[in-house]
């Protein structure tokens, strides 16, 4: 079975003073909260790895993807680790369901079309609905 290759990393500097915003793989946003003053942790999971390998290339684009995020610190270990920090606290992210074991403040993503909404059968009927709000 295919296996990750994760970083080796160092542990997260956390000033105490200011939100931790937690990224993950699901949000690259370099625009989130982009004027305040927070820590910025890119989160590498083994074991959302494990579950959901990605190639070395795939890899290298996320962290590659992430130098737009400023100040980002990139730390492969579980949200666990991140918690069990000393000075971790207030943790903010984007609640996604493949991290749902995130503990903190999980704020909505940013949809195009949040006024299209329930079950599509294909994209094509998705992007009739979202066809109409554009301007």
């Amino acid at each position: 079975s295919a296996v990750t290759a994760l970083p080796q990393t160092g542990t997260p500097y956390i000033d105490t003073a200011v939100p931790t915003l937690v990224y993950n793989t699901y949000n690259l946003d370099p625009l989130w909260h982009k004027d305040i003053a927070a820590n910025r942790i890119l989160l590498l999971e083994p074991s959302h790895f494990a579950k959901y390998p990605v190639s070395t290339n795939v890899m290298n684009f996320m962290i590659a993807l992430s130098a737009n995020i400023k100040g980002i610190q990139v730390f492969t270990g579980e949200f666990t680790d991140l918690q069990h920090l000393p000075d971790a606290q207030d943790m903010v992210f984007k609640a996604h369901p493949a991290f749902s074991h995130y503990i903190g403040k999980g704020e909505n993503y940013d949809y195009m079309f949040p006024d299209v909404s329930g079950y599509f059968n294909s994209f094509s009927a998705y992007w009739k609905k979202c066809q109409k709000h554009l301007s």
